[in-house]
């Protein structure tokens, strides 16, 4: 695994990072919204425990340009990183659509002045203390894989040690978003392999698997939001994606090295999608402690504060901060999930993830089949059954003999420096879980539970009422003499 970011953010500091940072100031009908580019914004979302921020509406060589240093200040006094964006990206992607010609129809001469304008551009930037690296692109179809590929060699060559940021689709997607993202204008998909006569996960394979090979990234980031609301009866339904995704790549990292980071859902009824509903509490605690079990490198806000995009959306409700710069109850979610992530994730992120251990009856409080079966796309509904698990699901694992729970758990193993570790999440956001773990023997354990430690002895391990989305740690090391 290549270790860039990792060794920016330091030893043991796990990765948790804002989309849609502290916004530039603007007008939207007829209201004056504040530069939210401010010291105190950058320190407050610190404070909870964001330790790295991507750009948004301050390109550099673009809109709010002057705003960009401003933030790479903000963040370097915050004690945090910084990605920035740079205007020549969309040269880069574009497919001839974006303002710009196509970058597969440049000329060898007009590359090459590509690439040295991007050298330019990244060179004023890169010894500022919060310079990070770069957020290229989000979700790029396959058709600029090329594009990114060239200005990825660009970057890595003036950048040395500095972090190139690609953000993925989840799979969930059409077939013309696969190969041109969205500026398919009227073209139709070309590529057999992303065609819907095959599987969300076949299709998302050669999307992958493409984009590793051609570019190389340090880490896989993607976004899927598993918070929606597919018909009447299943309002507290969990889109199965929550862990589809995450353990086909948690296999990718297995095999090819290469971690991946996911996003969380930090609000709901976004752009028009109103069935995207509004995490609660539990709902919101399930997504980074599921994250965590699978074995994600890194965990990602969106939006952590309301994007500009969205000032004049009335309905929607998202971030941990508002609109006009204001702590949310997202904020509150967020602050007690990363108190966990931090401890757990600061053991995890060099651990080898070995599968899964499911135990208990999922509790999702959904209605019958007869309901569910008439919910377009109730296929997606998770009821218990977790996608692709038949390739990584264990029955137990190292120090575990036996695990009963009163209500569905999933317990990612893992293995570090010849110990295991596992972390036990109660897969449900509407009701507590009694769990016991039932070890080979008398062990002496640690529980991290709420980012404290305590330790035991025991061989059979009670945790009582792990509230609904909560995750523990635990840490079972033989007793001497044993």
């Amino acid at each position: 695994m290549k270790q860039t970011i990792y060794k920016l953010l330091g030893k043991g500091v796990y990765p948790l990072t804002s989309y849609c940072s502290p916004q530039s100031a603007c007008e939207r009908g007829g209201v004056r919204y504040p530069n939210r580019i401010t010291q105190a914004q950058y320190d407050l979302l610190a404070d909870a425990g964001v330790n790295l921020f991507y750009a948004h509406s301050e390109v550099i060589g673009g809109e709010n340009s002057g705003d960009a240093l401003a933030a790479l200040d903000c963040a370097s006094r915050a004690k945090a990183g910084y990605l920035a964006r740079f205007e020549e990206a969309q040269e880069y992607v574009s497919l001839g659509m974006r303002g710009y010609p196509a970058y597969s129809e440049l000329t060898a001469a007009q590359k090459a002045d590509l690439d040295a304008r991007f050298a330019r551009s990244l060179e004023k930037y890169a010894s500022h203390p919060a310079f990070y690296g770069v957020s290229f692109i989000d979700e790029p179809g396959s058709d600029m894989f090329e594009g990114i590929a060239a200005a990825k060699k660009v970057f890595d060559k003036v950048c040395a040690g500095k972090f190139f940021y690609v953000n993925m689709f989840p799979y969930y997607i059409t077939p013309e978003q696969y190969q041109y993202s969205f500026g398919s204008g009227k073209k139709r998909c070309t590529r057999p392999e992303y065609l819907t006569d095959r599987s969300n996960i076949e299709r998302y394979r050669s999307f992958v698997e493409e984009f590793i090979a051609a570019v190389g990234p340090e880490v896989y980031s993607y976004d899927a939001y598993p918070y929606v609301t597919l018909g009447k009866g299943a309002e507290t339904g969990i889109h199965e994606v929550l862990y589809d995704i995450p353990g086909y790549l948690a296999q990718v990292e297995r095999s090819e090295g290469i971690p991946f980071w996911m996003f969380m859902q930090e609000g709901g009824k976004w752009e028009g999608s109103l069935n995207v509903r509004i995490p609660n509490s539990a709902e919101h605690r399930l997504q980074y402690n599921v994250g965590l079990a699978y074995g994600a490198k890194g965990l990602q806000l969106f939006p952590c504060c309301y994007p500009n995009d969205w000032l004049s959306d009335s309905v929607c409700r998202a971030g941990l901060v508002d609109r006009m710069g204001a702590p949310t109850d997202f904020y509150g979610y967020f602050r007690r999930e990363a108190k966990q992530v931090r401890a757990a994730g600061s053991i995890l992120l060099d651990a080898q993830w070995k599968g899964i251990i499911q135990s208990g009856n999922f509790s999702g409080l959904l209605p019958g089949e007869k309901t569910l079966s008439k919910i377009l796309w109730n296929e997606c509904i998770y009821r218990g059954k977790l996608p692709g698990g038949e390739k990584y699901l264990l029955v137990s694992h190292g120090d575990i003999e036996q695990v009963t729970a009163s209500s569905e758990v999933l317990i990612g193993c893992f293995e570090k420096q010849e110990k295991n570790h596992y972390y036990v999440v109660n897969n449900s956001s509407v009701t507590s879980a009694h769990v016991t773990i039932r070890f080979s023997q008398e062990e002496n354990v640690s529980v991290l539970r709420n980012g404290e430690t305590e330790s035991f002895t025991a061989r059979e391990l009670r945790i009582p009422a792990l509230e609904a989305g909560e995750g523990v740690l635990v840490s079972p090391q033989r007793k001497e003499g044993k």
